[in-house]
């Protein structure tokens, strides 16, 4: 949890250009755009997953309601 946040702080930083030049001399490898991409694809990630669990929900509300009604 705490590197998650720590990653999106430096990702922030990144992105504003805030971080020192000493920092990105130390960290060449550190690049904005593939943190943002790896976080992009985990969030479409979360909500595929997110929407099955959805569906899954809605089906069961579904026959819940249908035999109710019989």
């Amino acid at each position: 949890m705490k590197t998650s946040i720590l990653k999106k702080s430096l990702l922030n930083y990144a992105i504003k250009g805030n971080l020192s030049s000493r920092f990105r001399k130390s960290n060449p490898n550190l690049n904005a755009f593939d943190e943002i991409n790896a976080y992009n694809a985990q969030i479409l990630k979360d909500k595929k997953s997110k929407e099955k669990e959805l569906k899954e929900l809605e089906s069961k509300l579904k026959t819940q309601k249908d035999k109710e009604l019989k």
